[in-house]
């Protein structure tokens, strides 16, 4: 997200029903849940928009059985 080549390599690495999923409601979002390239390439182009990144973790993947993952994110953004 940093330098943006999430957003470029959203075709590339994810399947059209891939879903990112929130563990709580964002603030000024409606959904938890992103379904499909097109809603979560939405998702990190309108947090883009509003936040500057600072300084951005990424630990994982954590792969869970038998086909999901998590990746833990800590971020310094302004807003």
């Amino acid at each position: 997200m940093q330098d943006r080549n999430g957003i470029a390599s959203i075709d590339e690495l994810y399947t059209e029903s891939a879903q990112s999923i929130e563990a709580v409601v964002p603030p000024n979002r409606d959904v938890k849940i992103a379904s499909g390239r097109g809603a979560i390439q939405a998702k990190r182009e309108d947090w883009l928009k509003t936040h500057e990144i600072l300084g951005l973790e990424a630990d994982g993947p954590y792969v869970h059985q038998p086909n999901r993952f998590g990746v833990r994110f800590q971020a310094r953004v302004k807003q």
